[in-house]
């Protein structure tokens, strides 16, 4: 079973700049045939956190997670990302998921160094997602699924430039889906 996730990533102009993600499409046969897989994708709308202004950049997270229905034994944990902004790349230092409850550091997103002015971060490969970081993936995905997780810009400062809360884009559709192998 494959997931096909789409996002425009150019929002004043609906019918350009889309992106199509696909997670959990590795349908092997065998005893470990990966038929399971699961998949969340937030969406946060980045304003000024210094003086809320209307929206100044978007960013979007997907994670996905195959795994073998029989052993539960997981074969592949991705990410793709995205984060753009009306802020010049060049002046970006850092961008940071946080939980909601705490403020605890979740997820970095490398800032990427070259392309587009507006692109902050991106990665559209769902890459593996780091065995070693500031959290797991399972409460990186809870918190997504759950609506308790945002996204901050830095440019250096302390403080964060630009801020949005991220909003799972399909609740309730996060639970493991079963798909059958041959």
């Amino acid at each position: 079973m494959c997931r096909i996730i789409i996002v425009s990533v150019v929002p004043e102009a609906p019918l350009s700049g889309w992106l199509v993600f696909t997670a959990g499409c590795s349908l092997i046969a065998g005893p470990d045939c990966i038929n399971e897989d699961r998949s969340v994708s937030a969406e946060a709308h980045l304003v000024d956190a210094t003086v809320a202004t209307a929206d100044t950049g978007r960013a979007v997270i997907s994670l996905a997670q195959e795994r073998s229905y029989r052993t539960k034994r997981t074969a592949n944990r991705g990410v793709i990302y995205f984060a753009s902004s009306t802020l010049l790349r060049t002046s970006v230092t850092a961008v940071h998921i946080h939980a909601t409850a705490n403020d605890a550091l979740l997820y970095v997103f490398p800032v990427t160094p070259t392309g587009p002015e507006f692109v902050i971060a991106q990665n559209f490969t769902n890459a593996e997602f780091p065995s070693s970081g500031p959290t797991t993936f399972d409460d990186l995905f809870s918190k997504l699924a759950d609506g308790q997780a945002y996204v901050d810009v830095h440019t250096g400062q302390t403080a964060p430039r630009l801020r949005g809360t991220l909003v799972n884009q399909y609740p309730g559709n996060n639970s493991w889906v079963h798909a059958y192998c041959s």
